[in-house]
């Protein structure tokens, strides 16, 4: 149905959609590329930028670890600490000396929770934070405890930290423990040291690398898939999904590329890196409306622009049209036999619709001279064929004379009744003879408008011209009565001697 509405439209309007849709086909294109380019191109610069961002969070773990090992340097070399590890038999002096020294060492680090020192000849334990000395059996963290008693010092890393929550007058606190063990000559373990470090510490220094963004959401996960530093989340349902996207990435070992994160109703850019000594991995959450906020606003204001592009562009495409159709229109008109504007061939600066409007113009005025040319020859055609055949000699039968009348549109003569009248022009010889042929002609002429002008509003007339005075006129008789017959022909004698000044004498014959 659109189609043949189209086929059938004018070429303005045909015009004018092909231009708005090649126009708005480019536009289109041309917007959706630059929208896809983009899109793709910030993408990737924002996850690998985020990904390089995040891989830099290895250094926070590094970091940790290195403070425990300077740590655990520094009390290898303090006097009281060796000979409380080294002591052959229980010494309570000795023991308040270590106390004192190892709280004078840790008191400045913020990040250190507590140490542990152990003497195993003793099987003697002692938590510098607290003062709690006991056996390996009796101490109050017995998540240490087991992990001291079954040390064995083969295959085991000791710079590599263990998450558990120490219990302590019914206060949990969530430490990383970082054991660094002394052995004998055989390799047998003869003391060791449990350095703890807040948890906190660790989530701190993430938000410090990434400029403490409050938008993104750190966890860090063990190699089994734990959370080495819990939820960022409150609520269960956002934490088992984010158990489910870290254990998916950890069996899947996918790359460090961003990924999309759906958790309850909010979209997350999420990346992870494992580049560190104790292999865990760490996970970077931010929303993806926070991080694409200005492409967003970008393609916003691209699509604005695009919007106020398509609408010039069907201004200009509307006024371009015009501008084309222009020439169209004005050779239309020509051609269908108006007179175009002043000024409208001028307007057609195209050599090819000049040519083809002075043509056509040209064209038209032939048409015009010919239709004048034909109507003055069937004039004369038919004046010479009614004079032979009412006023001549010769004589012609209805089946000679019927396709010459149906030629001139004359027919009617020999299906109705007829009357004659008789037009004589008074003093004409005098007129004649005073005047020249121009002159002669244009008052016959005159004369034979009038009568037949006013004689053709009540009978089918027909004026023939017998002589260079006379005129007859053949009329269709009909039922219409002599008295309007001599009332009309009152009319014309009354207006050729007002008009003209000349007299004319008129007779008419009944109808034959």
């Amino acid at each position: 149905m659109l189609l043949a509405k189209l086929e059938n439209a004018s070429f303005l309007k045909k015009l004018f959609l092909s231009l708005l849709a090649m126009s708005m086909a480019a536009i289109i294109l041309l917007t959706t590329f630059l929208q896809v380019s983009y899109h793709h191109s910030v993408s990737a610069l924002t996850h690998r930028f985020f990904q390089n961002l995040l891989s830099q969070s290895n250094y926070s773990i590094t970091y940790m670890n290195e403070l425990a090992e300077r740590l655990a340097s520094s009390l290898s070399y303090n006097r009281s600490v060796v000979g409380f590890l080294n002591a052959q038999e229980t010494d309570s002096l000795q023991t308040v000396c270590t106390h004192r020294e190892v709280n004078s060492i840790v008191l400045p680090l913020t990040y250190v929770d507590s140490v542990y020192l152990y003497n195993k000849k003793l099987d003697l334990m002692l938590d510098t934070k607290t003062g709690v000395q006991s056996t390996l059996d009796g101490f109050y963290d017995q998540t240490v405890a087991r992990k001291i008693a079954g040390f064995d010092g083969a295959g085991e890393t000791a710079c590599v930290p263990f998450v558990h929550d120490s219990v302590y007058g019914g206060k949990t606190t969530s430490v990383y423990s970082y054991m660094f063990p002394s052995r004998d000559r055989e390799g047998e373990m003869t003391s060791a040291y449990v350095i703890n470090i807040r948890m906190d510490v660790l989530m701190k220094s993430l938000r410090e690398i990434n400029a403490n963004n409050e938008y993104v959401k750190f966890v860090v996960a063990g190699p089994d898939g734990d959370f080495l530093s819990g939820s960022p989340f409150e609520d269960p349902e956002s934490t088992a999904q984010l158990h489910q996207l870290v254990d998916g990435t950890i069996s899947t070992e996918r790359s460090g590329d961003g990924q999309n994160a759906p958790l309850r109703s909010r979209k997350y850019l999420a990346a992870f890196t494992s580049d560190n000594s104790n292999g865990w991995y760490i996970f970077a959450l931010i929303p993806r409306a926070h991080i694409f906020r200005d492409m967003i606003t970008t393609t916003s204001v691209c699509l604005s622009l695009a919007l106020l592009l398509a609408a010039a562009c069907v201004l200009v495409s509307r006024k371009l049209a015009r501008k084309l159709n222009h020439p169209v229109e004005v050779v239309t008109r020509i051609a269908q036999g108006e007179t175009p504007p002043d000024g409208s061939l001028d307007a057609l600066k195209a050599r090819e619709f000049q040519y083809l409007a002075s043509v056509l113009s040209e064209m038209r005025e032939q048409k015009q001279e010919y239709i004048q040319y034909v109507d003055r020859t069937q004039d004369l055609v038919r004046q010479e064929f009614l004079k032979d055949f009412f006023c001549g000699m010769t004589v012609y039968t209805p089946q000679q004379v019927r396709p010459r009348l149906e030629a001139l549109d004359c027919v009617w003569v020999l299906e109705r009744p007829l009357r004659m009248c008789l037009f004589s022009i008074d003093n004409y010889a005098d007129f004649a003879q005073n005047n020249n042929p121009r002159e002669r002609w244009a008052l016959r002429f005159a004369v034979i408008n009038v009568a037949t002008e006013l004689l053709r509003k009540h009978f089918l007339c027909e004026m023939v011209q017998c002589s260079s005075n006379k005129f007859v006129a053949i009329l269709d008789g009909g039922d219409a009565p002599a008295s309007l017959l001599e009332s009309t022909l009152e009319e014309v004698l009354a207006l050729i001697k007002t008009h003209l000044g000349f007299t004319l004498t008129a007779a008419y014959g009944t109808v034959f």
